[in-house]
Order: structure tokens, then C-alpha cells, then sequence
């Protein structure tokens, strides 16, 4: 290999993509968001239906399955 070609690895959770999916119907819980994420290293997908999209459901789902899981072989 040429020394100036670099391979990497991506660890579990060391990148992800989250998304807020917008308003949808209400279901019978009252939800209508979506939140998902995405590690791209395995494609595993989390996605959670919160009852409101504020900062705080949000930053909560962000550490609660993606910084914490990346500490963790299980969430």
C-alpha cells in the first residue's frame, strides 16, 4: 500500500445522523415527531416518537442513544 493512502474504521457510534421528522398525524399516545438515528458504521437505526420536539427531547434522545450507546455494547 502506498504509504500515503490512509484506511480508517469507524467505531460504533462514532458517526451518526439524527434527524427530526416533522409533524405527522397524531397517534392515539399523542405522539406526532419522529426522531431517529442512524450509526454508520453497522447502519443500525434508533427512532423514537416523543410527545413534543423541544431541545430537551431532544438532547435526551441524543445522549440516551447515541453518546451513552457508544460506551455500551447494549441500550
Amino acid at each position: 500500500m502506498h504509504s500515503s493512502l490512509r484506511t480508517s474504521t469507524l467505531n460504533h457510534f462514532q458517526r451518526r445522523g439524527i434527524e427530526l421528522i416533522e409533524i405527522l398525524p397524531m397517534t392515539a399516545k399523542g405522539n406526532h415527531w419522529i426522531l431517529t438515528v442512524v450509526d454508520y458504521a453497522t447502519g443500525w437505526p434508533i427512532a423514537k416518537a416523543p410527545l413534543k420536539a423541544t431541545e430537551d427531547a431532544i438532547a435526551d434522545f441524543i445522549y440516551i442513544h447515541s453518546l451513552r450507546c457508544s460506551k455500551r455494547d447494549l441500550c
